[in-house]
């Protein structure tokens, strides 16, 4: 059995792998990094905008369709 800090250690490197995926495979880009900006912003590549058009979709048709619920946008 770990103990918290190793859970927490463990959680992190997750994170980090899943990220690495994430930027290889197109999904996000690290926003203007080329012009030095900020770290830790980020774009969606075009596996990324397709994905969270497909959750958005999947969404409204459970919120709005299915359970009436208005959307609002601000």
């Amino acid at each position: 059995m770990e103990k918290k800090g190793g859970e927490k250690a463990s959680s992190q490197k997750n994170a980090d792998r899943l990220m690495d995926v994430a930027i290889r495979r197109a999904m996000l880009m690290p926003s203007a990094e080329i012009y030095g900006s900020p770290a830790g912003f980020y774009d969606y590549g075009p596996i990324g905008c397709a994905i969270k058009r497909k959750l958005e979709g999947l969404w409204r048709e459970e919120m709005i369709a299915k359970e009436g619920f208005h959307e609002i946008e601000t």
